[in-house]
């Protein structure tokens, strides 16, 4: 019915919200505090519903995005560019499974746009369901401290901190293709292709899987 399609989606909003409230995704100024050139981004929440093989409705799921389409280039964003794996390079790691006999395995990054780290100080409007206003009934907008889901930066910002944490981790990028690193560890290799927030890892030794995607954010 209409109304427990509400009530799942209203519990899916909280689930969410409070999601970015335990992370400090941002935090609330006064719209005094914001100089007067500035534009304040909108938001929105998208809804999705999950269901099972059979057709069931396993459950419901809620997204608070930015509306980047309000962003204003050189204020709000710089760079959008990020990069995707070539299919001629997952053809060319395929091949080399095959002939070195490695193993693979596949992993998602769930929320992996949030990872970002902003370099431009954006202010958006507050969730929606959720608004608090400061003293006097003041207006307060969110201050982005991370990055979310629908700023037009948010892919090149998640792609710069995965790049971040993989050479920490002693990854080397291929010269020919960036989405693509290679670590050897004790005479074991391992490969991984990365696709946006899937990871595919092509290795010799499965614990060093374990323990790359442990040590991601």
């Amino acid at each position: 019915s209409s109304a427990a399609s509400d009530v799942y989606k209203r519990q899916a909003m909280d689930k969410e919200f409070q999601a970015h409230q335990n992370r400090g995704t941002w935090k609330l100024v006064p719209a005094s505090s914001i100089a007067k050139h500035r534009k304040v981004v909108g938001s929105t929440w998208a809804y999705d519903v999950k269901r099972t093989e059979t057709g069931e409705i396993s459950r419901y799921k809620a997204r608070f995005c930015a509306q980047g389409f309000s962003q204003i280039e050189g204020y709000d964003y710089v760079n959008t560019y990020s990069n995707t794996i070539r299919y001629s390079t997952l053809r060319a790691l395929l091949a080399t499974c095959a002939e070195l006999g490695l193993e693979l395995t596949s992993a998602d990054i769930t929320t992996a746009y949030l990872y970002g780290i902003l370099k431009e100080k954006i202010y958006m409007r507050q969730p929606r369901g959720y608004e608090l206003t400061g003293p006097n009934n003041e207006p307060m907008f969110c201050e982005l401290i991370d990055s979310i889901y629908g700023l037009k930066q948010s892919g090149a910002e998640w792609e710069t901190r995965l790049r971040d944490e993989l050479l920490k981790m002693g990854f080397i990028p291929c010269e020919v293709d960036p989405c693509l690193y290679r670590l050897t560890q004790e005479h074991h290799l391992l490969l991984l292709a990365v696709y946006v927030d899937d990871l595919i890892f092509a290795t010799s030794d499965t614990k060093s899987v374990s323990y790359t995607h442990l040590t991601l954010p």
